[in-house]
């Protein structure tokens, strides 16, 4: 995702405002997460919803980055019980891979939940979950996959924002104000002192 100081400011600030996570736990997530995610042909936007809803479902900062590092990665290349898994789902990593880049990660994870489908039970379906993505990853792609559309709705609300620019304005006005008020009271201060 080809990023300006301006847009990479007004998504942290717009994903801040529609989520859980604060900018500091966003800014690690990303560190994490970042080079598997343009890999991968996602967006900044779409990136920061992914975080965002992993904080609603619990995990932050550097946890949310590696665990969306590591579910990517796994949507793009199993091995052995994992690829199985996947062709009994109807699914290979080439097309999750190629859904990554052209339709991004929401949708891609709905390949995945309705390939989930050809497993009878939840037990079966946890049970395909944990060999697609391990047992620590699985918690994540749970998280993911129970939320694809927060997973939109954040992207769109944080699609084209001027959120950072606005929230820069904010604070210079309200610094403006203060450095005003504070030349006043000097000036009151100085006429009291003239006075006595």
């Amino acid at each position: 995702f080809p990023v300006t100081i301006s847009r990479f400011m007004n998504v942290l600030a717009a994903s801040a405002q529609v989520g859980a996570a604060e900018i500091p736990q966003v800014a690690e997530a990303i560190l994490q997460a970042g080079v598997a995610a343009k890999s991968a042909g996602l967006s900044l936007e779409e990136t920061n919803a992914a975080i965002q809803r992993l904080a609603v479902g619990g995990k932050v900062g550097s946890e949310a980055g590696v665990g969306l590092r590591n579910v990517l990665a796994l949507l793009q290349k199993q091995s052995g019980e994992g690829e199985k898994v996947l062709e009994k789902m109807g699914l290979t990593t080439l097309k999750l891979g190629e859904s990554l880049g052209k339709d991004g990660l929401a949708k891609t994870l709905d390949l995945v939940k309705n390939g989930l489908n050809a497993f009878g039970s939840q037990t079966e379906k946890n049970q395909a979950l944990m060999q697609l993505f391990g047992a620590e990853n699985s918690a994540v792609a749970g998280i993911l996959l129970d939320g694809t559309n927060q997973i939109n709705e954040f992207t769109k609300a944080m699609t084209g924002t001027q959120s950072g620019v606005e929230q820069a304005k904010v604070n210079m006005q309200m610094l403006w104000c203060l450095m005003y008020y504070e030349q006043r009271m000097e000036r009151v201060l100085m006429l009291d002192q003239v006075k006595s």
